[in-house]
């Protein structure tokens, strides 16, 4: 795919990714009317969609009811797989039984079965986020095969974003796997599993139960509006770390299913990952009472790594 990109240092990268295999121009030509953005010198109608992909949610009612979804890590996962459950931000108790994470070409299991068996097991296999004094909303005990988490309304009234994930797993790349599990609660709500990859330090999603984005994406095409934007990750690893640009194809080609006649304008961020940041303690953005946990504008070998990583993923 060929691209035309504009940036803004620190803020998202707009660039259009043409999907069809034709050779296509794109420009912005001024008119009488204002900016125009034309393909091969024909106006496009300046009607955008834009969405974030994402998982979606199963709604938990008071019986136990199973769940699953599906999944396929476009390479290998070693020690970087980790799946998430969230409650939403109302007081009740869940309860989460029989989690597993099976390889469905090999039937392997990639988490313990036993892993809610007692709390032993679940200290061993299982993390909550956020910890300590933090979390103000979550409690969690397993027993006899079962997590139970009670949620409570926090003190500040300000939700953390509260989730209970596994320690990491691997995962084998261009496998399938099958996330299933079983839940209920004490009264009706959603929950959100979604699995992702923490290699280098960023979190790419690669699955979950499907959601609203690429329904909204059919419904803007069936309406003539072939200009997507969406949020897409940067893929900017450490550098001894193997590029992989899987997550942001991902997405691309998740679109493109949809819409073959899309031109893709993804939104990526322009400040510099954690582990770069730890590297670099001199870039970060320093306030008055704290140091910031993102770069500082100012710190000109961070703009420049950042220009780097964009034209990078730009060619």
């Amino acid at each position: 795919m060929r691209s035309l990109a504009a940036t803004g240092m620190m803020m998202p990268l707009l660039c259009v990714l043409l999907g069809p295999a034709s050779a296509l121009t794109i420009r912005v030509r001024e008119t009488a009317g204002g900016p125009q953005i034309v393909a091969d010198g024909k106006a496009i109608a300046p009607r955008f969609f834009w969405g974030s992909p994402g998982s979606g949610s199963v709604e938990a009612t008071t019986e136990w009811t199973s769940y699953s979804f599906d999944f396929t890590p476009a390479r290998d996962v070693v020690d970087h797989g980790t799946l998430h459950f969230r409650f939403g931000k109302t007081p009740g108790t869940v309860q989460i039984t029989d989690v597993r994470i099976v390889n469905t070409v090999t039937g392997a299991d990639a988490l313990s079965v036993g892993s809610f068996a007692d709390q032993a097991s679940f200290e061993k296999y299982w993390q909550h986020w956020p910890e300590g004094e933090a979390n103000t909303v979550g409690t969690m005990a397993a027993e006899d095969g079962v997590l139970t988490v009670t949620l409570a309304n926090p003190k500040t009234g300000a939700w953390p974003d509260f989730h209970v994930y596994c320690r990491t797993v691997d995962l084998t790349g261009k496998q399938a796997y099958r996330v299933s599990f079983r839940a209920r609660s004490d009264t009706p709500r959603m929950i959100s599993p979604a699995m992702y990859d923490t290699t280098g330090g960023i979190w790419s999603h690669l699955g979950g139960p499907p959601g609203l984005f690429h329904r909204q994406v059919a419904l803007a095409r069936d309406a003539g509006v072939n200009l997507v934007s969406f949020s897409a990750p940067v893929c900017w690893y450490a550098p001894e770390q193997e590029q992989d640009w899987g997550p942001v194809d991902a997405v691309c080609r998740g679109v493109l299913a949809v819409n073959p006649k899309a031109l893709l304008v993804p939104r990526v961020s322009g400040e510099p990952p954690s582990w770069y940041l730890q590297r670099h303690p001199e870039a970060q953005m320093v306030y008055d009472d704290h140091v910031g946990n993102r770069a500082s504008v100012s710190n000109r070998e961070a703009r420049k790594a950042v220009c780097e990583q964009l034209e990078k993923l730009c060619r």
